[in-house]
């Protein structure tokens, strides 16, 4: 089985809506809204990074990156958001390779970094630290994470582009 790693194209929107439903129902912490964040972003024209992983042609994972402000000021640092890998294919390197791949897309944009809110566990291994000062108002600071890519390290409060309020809708 081949998996591959590709652009999201119009034609995928059906197919990435039934996967994040599939991904989050059961996600201990998550309202399974997420497709509702993602469809938000499209129309808003804010995805910098909009991937899909793709096994023998079958729709398998997502990954989605927005730029953010941090303490108000857009300068460079995005949100890694969501990650999603279909239930019967985790724990087979598709999100390490989705996460990969868009730290990659993201320092070929010319990023500054990114931050993360998740397991630090898991997304230690890309090299996301807890920062110091670093916040995302409502979330333990365990769990927000940034990664630089130069000298500049993510501090002060995270401002998500504004789809993320489709989320509380």
């Amino acid at each position: 089985m081949e998996l591959s790693i590709q652009v999201e194209q119009a034609a995928d929107v059906e197919a990435v809506e039934n996967l994040m439903l599939q991904a989050f129902a059961n996600h201990p912490h998550s309202n399974n809204q997420e497709y509702k964040l993602v469809n938000a972003l499209r129309v808003a024209g804010a995805c910098a990074v909009a991937l899909l992983a793709k096994k023998d042609g079958a729709l398998c994972g997502a990954v989605y990156a927005s730029l953010i402000q941090l303490n108000g000021v857009e300068d460079g640092w995005y949100c890694i958001a969501p990650v999603a890998v279909s239930p019967a294919e985790q724990k087979q390197g598709i999100g390490q390779a989705l996460m990969r791949a868009a730290l990659h897309q993201l320092q070929q944009l010319g990023a500054k970094g990114c931050v993360i809110v998740g397991d630090p566990a898991y997304y230690s291994r890309f090299g996301f630290a807890r920062h110091e000062g670093l916040v995302s108002p409502g979330i333990p600071d365990e769990y927000v994470m940034g990664l630089a890519f130069a000298d500049a390290k993510p501090q002060g409060r995270i401002d998500y582009h504004a789809a993320f309020l489709a989320m509380e809708a």
